[in-house]
C-alpha cells in the first residue's frame, strides 16, 4: 500500500491504478493519513514547508516539561577480595577445561583398541 501511495505522490501511477488510489484516498481514512504524511515528507525535502513551522516547533518544545534524569551511579571500586574472587573463578574455569580436554587414561585407550580391532603401538 505504501509503495502505491509513494508512486501516486511522485506522479508515477497511471490508468486503473491511478483511479483505484484516488478512490482509496476518498474512502479510506488511513490511506488519506498516509498520503498526508508522504506529501509532508516530500514538501520538507524540497524545502516547501511554511517558514513559521520552525518557530512553532521551538515554542512547543519550550512548553514541554523538563525531565531530570537520576544521577548516574559510579561503579564500585574493585577491592582485593573482588579481584581474588575473579582470579579464583578464572582458575576454576581453566581447571574445568583442562579436566575435560586431558587425554584419556591408558585403560580407555586399550578398551578402544579392542573395540575397534586395531593394533596401535605403545
Amino acid at each position: 500500500m505504501n509503495e502505491e501511495i509513494s508512486s501516486l505522490v511522485d506522479g508515477e501511477l497511471q490508468g486503473p491504478l491511478l483511479d483505484r488510489q484516488f478512490a482509496r484516498l476518498k474512502n479510506e481514512p488511513e490511506v488519506r493519513a498516509a498520503w498526508d504524511t508522504y506529501v509532508l515528507i516530500g514538501d520538507a525535502m524540497r524545502g516547501h514547508i511554511a517558514p513559521d513551522i520552525c518557530a512553532r516547533l521551538v515554542s512547543k518544545l519550550a512548553e514541554e516539561p523538563t525531565v531530570l534524569a537520576p544521577r548516574a551511579r559510579f561503579p564500585e571500586r574493585k577491592t582485593i577480595a573482588t579481584w581474588g574472587m575473579s582470579l579464583a573463578a578464572g582458575a576454576a574455569a581453566a581447571a574445568l577445561v583442562i579436566w575435560t580436554v586431558l587425554p584419556v587414561t591408558q585403560e580407555e585407550i586399550q578398551f578402544a583398541q579392542k573395540a575397534a580391532g586395531a593394533q596401535m603401538p605403545m
